[in-house]
């Protein structure tokens, strides 16, 4: 019987078929999530400046324009993302190759960035053009307009200068520094370090835990304090034996969870002190011990208009079989947590009612993880984790593993990394989640342009009006046409619409699938500087067009 034969049979035969809705979960190999930081790092940098370099190389070639430039970045892009891709086969990405694997991985990592970076440059060049005198320009590449605080230092220097700089979506504009709506404030409270900024206040021990959380729209609810007044913390730095039982690299067990040492309760070897304190950016610092041989440097920082406290963590590791978390025990009372993946979210229970409840203590998430009741919650950013553990209103984020095989030297050295939390009102699909995961691990670009004018350069070559519709990839087709390629998803697990505006002139839009092969046609809406297109989609829904010219 032919292949074709087969599967033709099991087609007619499909309505017989079980059915399995929702997640596959293996109850195996959870370590896989965090083993090998730097891959796990690198790898989400990759996907970003690829996704980013891509979006500005259709800007500076829709239509075929800049023909050389199409051709030639398309190769470099094509190139690096299949040593990105490479690198995610079985066993790089999960951490659990042998140790002379990993020289090879990182440095296809990096040359992918190379690629990436280079392309980005070109493409400004050919965007804005080249001239005499001298400007920085931010270049957003997300779908939401952005007010964010940058340092505009020199790479590598030691000495900070913040700016607040606005930025259209999909767009970029001159380093021209705004006033904060929202300025931040640090106040020394009974030895207690209080950060606030008008969208979120937060309250810092001299340990570096979170004592007080709380949204400005919703001051009566603390995240860390129950109801009836019971005080919970977060921050709290926790250390685990971690001895599986077959497969070093490859398993959490269960049994971990009964080793639990919080490193910040009481004491800690660098208590929190101040450093910085301004109206765009107040930032405390505090260290620890780990173990026996390991420490770790913290920075706790608001920036004015944020709606979330950041920490940047340094960690130098140097552990025998040990696992390190973050943990966050909260007065939220509910039985699920959701947790990002590539295109929309999983819940997963907080519950152990069951077995298979139970053997969900180590799980794999994205960009974030959120714990909500039906109308307030809080959620932790990460950008480069995926380990998580949801149990009652406790949520962990899993930051480092030393396992001893196949890689007697796995994550040994430093490692730089950062998380954030953010309390939200109302329910996780109504809040702006999504969009902060995104920003928090895609920073505005700064690009150093010889500019042929010294006037102000702002635009923007597209948005998306609509919540729940998120256009993650804008891509030249892979056929070198000059076509564009974009992908939306549903984001909020509902039915959501939205209209995609961009400044470019396109002649005709289809629908296609992954292959770029084209569909059905779509009509449009022809406007001064571009076009517009309605886009329905289902929960979670994944949809792609292609743009003509």
């Amino acid at each position: 019987m032919t292949p074709d034969a087969l599967f033709t049979i099991l087609e007619s035969e499909q309505h017989n078929f079980a059915l399995w809705r929702g997640e596959l979960y293996l109850e195996l190999h959870n370590g896989t999530y965090t083993s090998q930081a730097a891959m796990k790092r690198l790898c989400r940098a990759c996907e970003f400046q690829l996704r980013d370099a891509e979006w500005l190389l259709c800007v500076a070639t829709a239509g075929n324009q800049g023909e050389d430039l199409l051709i030639r970045s398309l190769k470099k892009l094509d190139g690096a993302w299949k040593k990105v891709l490479l690198n995610q086969f079985h066993d790089v990405l999960p951490g659990s190759s042998i140790e002379m694997i990993y020289p090879e991985a990182t440095k296809l990592y990096y040359e992918a960035l190379e690629a990436a970076q280079t392309v980005f440059k070109d493409c400004v060049t050919q965007v804005l053009g080249t001239g005499l005198s001298s400007q920085l320009v931010a270049f957003n590449t997300l779908q939401w307009p952005r007010h964010d605080v940058i340092n505009t230092a020199a790479k590598g220097s030691s000495v900070t200068n913040y700016a607040l700089v606005s930025v259209p979506a999909f767009g970029c504009n001159t380093l021209d520094p705004a006033t904060p709506t929202n300025p931040v404030f640090l106040e020394r409270v009974q030895g207690n370090f209080v950060l606030s900024n008008g969208l979120v206040r937060a309250i810092i021990s001299s340990t570096g835990q979170l004592t007080s959380l709380t949204a400005a729209d919703d001051v009566d609810r603390d995240v860390f304090v129950t109801g009836d007044g019971k005080q919970l913390t977060g921050n709290r730095i926790l250390l685990y034996d971690d001895q599986p039982l077959y497969w070093d690299a490859w398993d959490v067990m269960d049994y971990h969870l009964e080793t639990e040492t919080c490193l910040n309760d009481t004491t800690v070897s660098t208590p929190v002190v101040v450093k910085e304190e301004n109206a765009l950016r107040c930032s405390v610092s505090w260290g620890c011990s780990v173990g026996k041989t390991s420490t770790l440097v913290q920075e706790i920082s608001l920036s004015a208009d944020s709606p979330y406290v950041s920490f940047q963590t340094f960690v130098n590791w140097g552990e025998n079989r040990k696992l390190l978390k973050v943990g966050f025990d909260t007065s939220i009372k509910t039985t699920y947590a959701t947790y990002d993946c590539q295109f929309g979210s999983l819940t997963r229970p907080t519950v152990t009612n069951t077995s298979w409840d139970s053997a969900r203590y180590e799980v794999c998430g994205h960009k974030y993880a959120d714990l909500s009741e039906s109308d307030w919650g809080v959620t932790v950013l990460n950008d480069s984790k995926y380990g998580w553990s949801g149990r009652n209103s406790t949520l962990t984020l899993t930051l480092l593993k030393s396992p001893k095989a196949p890689d007697a030297h796995c994550d040994m050295g430093q490692h730089s990394f950062a998380y954030a939390v953010m309390p939200h009102s109302g329910p996780l699909y109504s809040s702006d989640i999504v969009q902060r995961s995104y920003e928090f691990n895609n920073p505005l670009k700064i690009e150093e342009i010889g500019a042929s004018l010294s006037t102000p350069i702002s635009r923007s070559w597209g948005s998306v009006e609509g919540a729940g519709v998120v256009l993650h990839a804008i891509k030249p087709a892979e056929d070198a046409s000059g076509d564009i390629v974009l992908r939306v998803y549903e984001a909020r697990g509902t039915r959501s619409s939205a209209v995609l505006r961009l400044k470019l002139p396109v002649k005709a839009v289809k629908e296609c699938n992954g292959m770029e092969e084209t569909g059905k046609v779509v009509r449009f809406t022809e406007e001064d500087d571009g076009i517009s297109f309605p886009v329905k989609l289902s929960a979670f829904d994944i949809r792609a067009f292609r743009l003509f010219f």
